[in-house]
């Protein structure tokens, strides 16, 4: 049967409404990922046994009370009752409903500026997309759009009411709250022009709006915070003019970087030039660009502001699209353009979707999933420091910590500070200049260029400091902290609690902690697969599909073993990542093959062939070493180095069959890199007896005696 134009139409409607939605899921699946989840959940936890100052009875530093202090109830009541499935999965079914709602009044899907500029809104605002702040501050946004243009259409007491009841639930529970007034504002004062045809009546029709706009101001005050929720609200939206940038960098509160390892940022670019072309065709009034100027303002100031003024955009900007169209005033030539790149645009949707959700973009964090991600995974470190008698305070350097701290509750101890709740109280610049210090090391009293009294040692005892917890992907930290005489008591958890070796109640678990950590580094130890569907609360969907885990956290926890000294058990971590030819596992074991390198190199005067040639075939950017006294430059060398490089040791211990100090050599570092002492000990003290003059041989009498003693 042949199909009419309005029936075709509608088919190739649907189809492409369907590839957006695809792409909406394809690029929301995931586990939860935010580093700010357990402290929100941790905060709800606090409310729902009675609190309305969940951040003053979790932390030490804290007194005041917060606005937003139901925003983690529901998380933690959902955690509790439906489980982290279910939870990590609610913010992609809310996106999905706010999405369907937005293509079925815009019907961005039959054209494809429109579907672009709903995507690109979607991939800006990627960040609220989980169970975090952000997704109420979107929510709100949304929801006050929706209520402000029906009461500017009704102008009705319910409607009225229903937009400041929204404007409550906002305010105690996003941070951004304050946001609400100029969405509801400027959205009533184009309302009322495109109602009236003109501005001429708009002072007479906007008298009705000074009940709402009361309304609206006592509904975003009637928090515990009071009238300090407009404050603390307009203080997170423009945060570079409260404090200087360096104490907002590893926070929520730091400017967007235009880079292509943060997409919402690209996005956001692209977005506003969509938008800039939609205000350009649809006449701009003074309402577009004050809006479009606000946008730019909040986008870039924060990245906790980039979300809500994406959406915020993305929504002003199908409504002018939308106008244009019905007002007739996009050029004919541009119309068709535009429905006959509708079907290529939802192509290229749904190729970003695949690109960005399976973990292919740089700086992915994750991929396709569900439950709650590796990186917060609280397990081991709950059960380790339950078993601690612990008091006092920890001082925890982000959010990722202070809310693992206080998800586990470990005795009495509580976390000094947070940064978001230290920004709004003036104490975030002394926090930061803290975990500076501790970065480089700073132990003892000192006086920094601007004249402020630096070290970390005397502000941490005077807090009773029991515990300094660090992010573990922060290697520069964990290097330094190494270097000091407090030692980890929990290892192989997103973060690392360090406590102070003197302490003889924490004695015994450093002691634990270091013993496990000689065994990873010199005992008969090899890292086993982990399975391919994920571990513990952590759904793997492509590596179900693939057969395959994620190899990125094996490179997260080599860094940190290479950041603590433990060269020899990252690489045995790495096998599996270079196995899978992952760029990031190749770049990591370039690294700890260079600094193996600088060891060999300041021991010996000379580094060994091994160290070299893998270093140089991982990484061929990374520094060369000078020429040593034997330089093996064979064929059959490079082959054997080269099967190394790939992560086959057993098959690369074979392929070093000449016989020269630097390929005994080799086969005994390989050999203990899998785990075979015996064979590694045969093989150096063979090197030892055989070839005692070679420079190599030094290095190879340190490695026996390390694993051997």
């Amino acid at each position: 049967m042949l199909q009419t134009d309005a029936e075709w139409g509608q088919i190739k409607h649907t189809w492409r409404s369907i590839a957006l939605l695809t792409a909406i899921v394809l690029l929301l699946l995931r586990p939860v990922v935010a580093e700010c989840f357990w402290w929100q959940v941790s905060r709800g936890r606090a409310v729902a046994e009675g609190s309305i100052s969940p951040s003053a009875d979790l932390l030490v530093a804290e007194a005041s009370r917060e606005a937003d202090w139901l925003g983690g109830l529901p998380w933690y009541l959902g955690l509790v009752f439906l489980g982290p499935t279910v939870v990590s999965a609610v913010p992609l079914g809310i996106a999905v409903l706010i999405l369907l709602a937005v293509n079925r009044e815009y019907d961005a899907a039959s054209r494809g500026l429109g579907l672009l500029i709903l995507f690109c809104g979607v991939v800006a605002a990627n960040r609220a997309w989980a169970p975090t702040p952000g997704l109420y501050d979107v929510l709100g946004i949304a929801a006050l759009w929706w209520s402000s243009n029906r009461w500017t259409d009704s102008r009705s007491v319910g409607s009225l009411i229903c937009v400041c009841l929204i404007q409550v639930l906002w305010a105690n529970s996003g941070p951004l709250s304050v946001l609400g007034l100029p969405v509801v504002a400027l959205g009533v004062a184009h309302g009322t022009i495109r109602r009236n045809g003109s501005t001429e009546s708009v002072p007479q029709s906007l008298s009705g709006v000074i009940p709402l706009m009361v309304g609206l101001l006592l509904a975003s005050i009637s928090t515990p915070a009071g009238v300090r929720t407009l404050v603390d609200s307009g203080a997170q939206l423009f945060p570079l003019l409260f404090v200087d940038g360096y104490a907002l960098i590893g926070t929520t509160l730091q400017a967007p970087t235009l880079s292509f390892s943060e997409p919402e940022s690209v996005a956001f670019v692209i977005l506003s030039l969509m938008a800039a072309g939609v205000i350009w065709v649809s006449r701009p009034g003074w309402l577009d660009i004050a809006v479009y100027l606000l946008v730019q303002a909040v986008g870039w100031s924060s990245q906790a502001g980039l979300p809500p003024a994406a959406f915020w955009l993305t929504l002003w900007s199908l409504r002018q699209w939308r106008e244009a169209h019905h007002a007739e005033r996009v050029p004919t030539a541009l119309l068709r353009m535009d429905q006959v790149a509708a079907p290529a645009a939802a192509m290229i949707c749904l190729a970003l979707s695949v690109f960005l959700g399976a973990g292919l973009s740089p700086g992915a964090q994750t991929r396709w999933g569900l439950g709650i991600s590796p990186q917060l995974e609280t397990g081991l470190f709950e059960d380790t420091l339950a078993k601690l008698p612990l008091d006092g305070s920890a001082h925890c350097t982000g959010v990722l910590e202070t809310g693992m701290v206080a998800w586990s509750r470990p005795g009495e101890l509580r976390p000094y500070d947070v940064p978001q709740r230290a920004f709004l109280g003036g104490r975030l610049a002394a926090h930061a200049r803290i975990n500076h210090d501790l970065a480089n090391n700073w132990r003892d009293r000192h006086y920094r260029a601007d004249g402020s009294p630096g070290g970390w040692w005397l502000p941490l005892t005077d807090r009773d400091t029991r515990l300094i917890v660090v992010p573990a992907r922060n290697t520069k930290l964990v290097r330094a902290l190494d270097a000091t005489n407090f030692r980890p008591v929990v290892l192989d958890t997103p973060c690392i609690a360090c406590a102070y070796a003197g302490d003889p109640d924490l004695t015994p678990s450093i002691v634990h902690v270091l013993s496990q950590l000689e065994l990873i580094e010199n005992g008969p130890w090899t890292f086993p697969e982990p399975p391919a569907a994920g571990t513990g609360r952590h759904i793997d969907l492509l590596g179900m599909m693939l057969g395959k885990h994620d190899v990125r956290a094996d490179v997260r926890i080599a860094a940190t073993l290479r950041a603590m000294q433990h060269r020899t058990g990252a690489l045995r971590l790495l096998r599996h990542a270079l196995r899978a030819r992952d760029h990031s596992g190749r770049a990591e074991f370039a690294r700890i093959q260079n600094e193996l390198g600088l060891i060999e190199e300041d021991r010996t005067g000379s580094v060994s062939q091994l160290r070299r040639t893998a270093a140089q075939i991982a990484a061929p950017d990374e520094t060369r070493y000078s020429v040593g006294d034997q330089v093996v430059d064979t064929p059959a060398f490079k082959t054997a180095v080269q099967t190394y490089v790939e992560g086959r040791l057993p098959e690369a211990i074979g392929q070093f069959a000449e016989d020269n100090p630097e390929a005994v050599y080799a086969r005994g570092l390989l050999a203990l890199e899998n785990g075979q002492l015996d064979q590694a000990a045969e093989q150096f003290v063979r090197l030892i007896r055989q070839f005692p003059e070679a420079s190599v041989t030094i290095s190879g009498r340190n490695v026996l005696a390390a694993f051997n003693h």
